[in-house]
C-alpha cells in the first residue's frame, strides 16, 4: 500500500476471503465529496457537520446507507480517494 500526503479517505484494510482487501475506515472528508460530486450540496453540507470524522466501513454500515451509501460498495465508490496505511 501507498503512503499519499494530503487528505486520506481510507485508514484500513480488512481481508475479505484469501486475497480481496476492502476498506474499513473512510474520513468523512471523502463522504463529503462524495455528496457534492452527485449534486447532493444539502446532504454534503448537513453531512459535514454531523458525521464523525472517521466512519467504519463495517460498524458504521448503517449510518453510510442513511446518507446513500452503500457500504458494500465502498471499494468502488471511493476507489479513486488517496490511500495510505494508518
Amino acid at each position: 500500500m501507498r503512503s499519499v500526503g494530503g487528505e486520506s479517505a481510507i485508514r484500513g484494510f480488512y481481508r475479505i476471503g484469501r486475497s480481496r482487501l476492502s476498506r474499513m475506515h473512510i474520513d468523512k472528508a471523502a463522504i463529503v465529496r462524495h455528496l457534492h460530486k452527485h449534486g447532493r450540496h444539502d446532504d454534503a453540507i448537513r453531512a459535514d457537520s454531523e458525521l464523525p470524522d472517521r466512519i467504519h466501513s463495517v460498524q458504521d454500515a448503517e449510518l453510510l446507507q442513511q446518507w446513500g451509501i452503500d457500504p458494500e460498495g465502498i471499494d468502488e465508490i471511493f476507489r479513486d480517494e488517496p490511500q495510505r496505511e494508518t
